[in-house]
């Protein structure tokens, strides 16, 4: 069980600045499924791309629990 302390570090984010791959177009132009240090996220970007799996990317911020993204 964790403690209410450890969930908050739990939730803390730290993804912002890290690199990425698209892993998979889930909706094209909106969404996406990248992994990023070997975990799987879903991620749209504030830019219109139309990002292609193996594309790096860059994460720029957290939308609830999807990562922001711009081309990296």
């Amino acid at each position: 069980m964790f403690r209410l302390s450890q969930r908050n570090e739990v939730r803390d984010f730290s993804e912002k600045g890290k690199e990425g791959v698209i892993d998979a177009v889930l909706e094209p132009t909106r969404e996406w499924r990248i992994r990023v240090q070997g975990v799987y996220w879903r991620a749209c970007s504030r830019v219109h791309t139309n990002f292609q799996p193996g594309d790096r990317i860059r994460v720029i911020g957290r939308n609830e629990n999807k990562l922001l993204i711009v081309p990296g």
